[in-house]
C-alpha cells in the first residue's frame, strides 16, 4: 500500500462516519499534488461532526515527520481550542482514529 492509498482509505472512513474530510497533498483523486498549500500542511483536514477541526498526517510505518510538519502541528494546535493534529501510521490508524470512526 502507498501513502496516497492509505490517505484515500482514511478519507473514506471519516466521510462514512459523518465528517467532512479534505485530503490536501496526496494524489488521492488522480490529480497532481496541490502546491497551493503551505509546507507542512497535514495530509487530511477534517471538519468533525462536532465542529472542531482535525489535521491528520499520514505516514507509512517507517515515515518520520519533517520539520515543517512539526511546526504546522504546533500552529494547528494553537489555532483553536479543541482542534487536534494527529500522526497516523499504516499499522495503527484504525486505533488512533477510533474515537472519530464510531
Amino acid at each position: 500500500m502507498t501513502e496516497s492509498q492509505l490517505v484515500h482509505i482514511i478519507d473514506q472512513a471519516l466521510e462514512a462516519a459523518g465528517h467532512l474530510s479534505f485530503p490536501q497533498n496526496s494524489n488521492v483523486t488522480g490529480h497532481r499534488k496541490n502546491t497551493r498549500y503551505k509546507r507542512g500542511t497535514p495530509d487530511i483536514i477534517v471538519c468533525l461532526s462536532n465542529g472542531k477541526f482535525l489535521g491528520i498526517e499520514v505516514k507509512m510505518d517507517a515515515g518520520r515527520l519533517e520539520d515543517s510538519q512539526k511546526e504546522m502541528m504546533e500552529k494547528f494546535r494553537l489555532a483553536g481550542k479543541g482542534n487536534s493534529y494527529l500522526v497516523v501510521k499504516e499499522s495503527d490508524w484504525r486505533a488512533v482514529l477510533a474515537p472519530w470512526l464510531k
